[in-house]
């Protein structure tokens, strides 16, 4: 009788709760995790109540499972590590399912968060599954977390009349993209040179969902026009003699 009412209690609760957590809009995964854990807590207490009303000594009980916590911990501790990970990721939301992001030597587009692993999408659609306990012990770049990206884009040409007119071909073609904006200012010009060459950089802004697309558009597009105009990028040629020493040229 006591274990039944205690089981409609215990219910009844995690109901509540869970509710609770829906209308607040806690996330499905964590108010699932959470309504699992306090519904086992409070069978935990059940159970120790049903036991002392038996007669049975409480102080044995809880030695009995205190030990039994500690030999499945130690046997555990890399699945708890996980566990608490996925804990820490619903609560701390470093990123967002559909964020891109790039953590553990890879990158891709968060599929879900698990309780023990995060699940990624590549680029070429091959799925990787991250233990959680690994994201929390790596640096994680979201790329989806601020509203704008800026697209960087480096061409090399040689000296003279090369570099001038790639400089204004690279602010022609990038303005001409109508997803560019305006602010904040794009920037054109010249960031390294050497003795043979001369590199100039397009630093543009664009919305966030228009980073790829505007990216690739631009490389291809300023690519063909370099070819058109005649400007190109410097080469490097290797010459050996027979003696064993070695000349470059460019």
């Amino acid at each position: 009788m006591i274990f039944l009412i205690g089981r409609i209690l215990v219910r009844k609760l995690t109901r509540i709760f869970e509710t609770a957590g829906a209308l607040n809009r806690m996330d499905s995964t964590l108010r699932s995790f959470l309504g699992n854990l306090i519904s086992l807590l409070l069978y935990l207490i059940l159970g120790i109540t049903i036991i002392g009303i038996l007669g049975v000594p409480l102080a044995s009980v809880i030695t009995v499972l205190a030990s039994a916590g500690i030999a499945v911990g130690l046997a555990l501790q890399g699945a708890l590590g996980n566990l608490a990970g996925g804990l820490m990721l619903l609560l701390n939301r470093p990123f967002n399912v559909g964020d891109y992001i790039s953590t553990a030597g890879t990158e891709g587009i968060v599929r879900s968060i698990r309780l023990f692993y995060t699940v990624l999408v590549t680029l070429d659609n091959r799925r990787i599954m991250i233990p959680n306990g690994v994201l929390m012990n790596s640096n994680v770049v979201n790329f989806s977390a601020e509203p704008r990206r800026r697209v960087d884009l480096v061409f090399q040409c040689g000296r003279g009349e090369e570099s001038r007119r790639l400089k204004e071909l690279l602010r022609e073609e990038c303005m001409k993209e109508e997803k560019v904006l305006r602010e904040p200012e794009p920037f054109f010009g010249l960031t390294d040179l050497d003795l043979y060459s001369m590199e100039f950089s397009a630093r543009v802004w664009v919305r966030n969902s228009d980073f790829r697309a505007v990216h690739d558009s631009l490389i291809e597009r300023i690519t063909d026009r370099m070819t058109e105009e005649g400007v190109s990028q410097p080469s490097v040629r290797v010459m050996a003699s027979s003696d064993g020493q070695a000349s470059i040229s460019r």
